[in-house]
Formats: C-alpha cells, sequence, structure tokens
C-alpha cells in the first residue's frame, strides 16, 4: 500500500509520504507486554487453586472420618478403606480431565470474544486475534487436574490412615 502511494505521488507531485511501520511496530511491542501480565496471573491461579482444592478435600473427608470409622469397628479392613478413598480419587481425576478441558476451551473462547468483539467498542481499535488454544496449556490443565483430584483424596487418606487407631 505505501508503495503504490508512492508512486502516486510521484505522479502527481506534492505528496509526502512517511513510514508508518515503526508507529505500528512501537504499537504491537507495547501491546505485547501484557502476555507477562497473563502468565503471572496464569501461574498465580495455577498455585492457588490445588491449595484450595487440597483444603476443601480434606474438609469433607475429615467430615466422612465418622463413617469410616463406623466401617472399621464392624469390621472392615484398612484395604477396603483405601480403596474407597482411592475410587473416590480415581473419579475426582477424571471428573477433573473433563472439565478442565471444557473450562480451558471456554475461558480461552472467552477472551477471544472478549478482545474481538467487545474490547473493539469500548477502545475504537480492530486488532483481530484468531482463536487459538496452545496444546501446552491444554496439557499442563489437564496434568494439574488430574494430579490435583487424585492426591486432593490420597493425601487425606495418608492422614486418616495414621490416625486410624483412635478407635
Amino acid at each position: 500500500l505505501e508503495q503504490s502511494l508512492r508512486a502516486w505521488g510521484r505522479i502527481y507531485g506534492e505528496t509526502r509520504i512517511t513510514n508508518t511501520r515503526q508507529l505500528n511496530n512501537d504499537r504491537i511491542v507495547e501491546d505485547k507486554h501484557y502476555t507477562e501480565l497473563y502468565i503471572c496471573i496464569s501461574i498465580l491461579i495455577l498455585c492457588i487453586s490445588p491449595l484450595i482444592w487440597f483444603f476443601s478435600q480434606s474438609l469433607y473427608y475429615s467430615k466422612r472420618e465418622k463413617e469410616f470409622n463406623i466401617l472399621q469397628s464392624i469390621g472392615a479392613v484398612a484395604k477396603e478403606i483405601k480403596q474407597i478413598y482411592l475410587q473416590g480419587g480415581l473419579c475426582m481425576a477424571v471428573m477433573s480431565l473433563f472439565v478442565s478441558i471444557i473450562l480451558s476451551y471456554a475461558g480461552s473462547y472467552i477472551l477471544f470474544y472478549v478482545y474481538n468483539v467487545m474490547m473493539p467498542y469500548f477502545t475504537g481499535e480492530n486488532v483481530r486475534y484468531v482463536f487459538y488454544m496452545p496444546w501446552y496449556a491444554i496439557l499442563i490443565s489437564i496434568v494439574m487436574s488430574v494430579f490435583c483430584g487424585f492426591f486432593s483424596t490420597y493425601l487425606p487418606f495418608r492422614s486418616y490412615y495414621k490416625n486410624r487407631y483412635s478407635l
């Protein structure tokens, strides 16, 4: 486009064309600084969410300790109680796998929609982004959710197993 305008300027004379690429490049570099902020927020969420998950599951299984004590008093062995915990952990890991994939895509699409549809109304800039969900983001969310889902039930079992002789 710039070359066409320059050629037009040579034909008609007295037309001055300046290079606006540097201004565009500066704006793009300026916009890219938000990526670090998004990465920091994502890391913070990845660090905080397992703590919340472990805490809620610990409370859930601490409320169920009386149930496990009753099962133990009527003859259930530690292996059977361990199986209850592990089956809960397996179910939690499978559910978290599906939920994390769905929420990852939904969150990514919501951000895509906000940037492409809603933000141009407020800023007046029409910068279009493509909808892209990186494979490593999906992999990290799957690994973290399955890890948290399984270990959030395994760790309360270890705590219960240590204290099971309190009957």
